[in-house]
């Protein structure tokens, strides 16, 4: 009875820990697109650096604009920052995947859902 006791305590132990991404680092180069808007297509690159227990880093449009992201929200594989990206006050709401990452961008005074997707990217 206590062995059963002892593996039903692991067991859900265990189980607990998978719920946790204790060593999630999303830091890194991530290539990414906004396609299908009513604007056009975006491209560009989302810089990302480990700062303590959230990130810090830059947004960078195709044309080479940067502008620094500031996170709000930081979890796991979830992050939540805001940005000036294409002279607009922006909001990405992003949960990145392994290498890769999506994100719901929230533009001020604009009702049009933005998608983001990107891919790390090795240099």
């Amino acid at each position: 009875m206590k062995v059963i006791a002892l593996l039903i305590i692991l067991f859900g132990f265990s189980f607990s820990l998978l719920g946790q991404d204790m060593a999630a680092d999303i830091s890194g180069r991530y290539a990414y697109s906004v396609v299908d808007t009513p604007y056009g297509d975006f491209f560009g690159w989302i810089i990302l650096r480990k700062n303590g227990k959230t990130y810090k880093g830059e947004i960078i449009d195709e044309d080479g604009k940067q502008s620094e992201l500031k996170v709000i929200r930081s979890k796991g594989t979830q992050l939540e920052f805001r940005s000036n990206l294409e002279d607009s006050k922006s909001l990405f709401i992003c949960s990145f995947f392994g290498d890769s990452v999506r994100a719901e961008v929230r533009v001020d005074k604009d009702d049009f859902k933005y998608i983001l997707k990107g891919k790390k990217v090795v240099d």
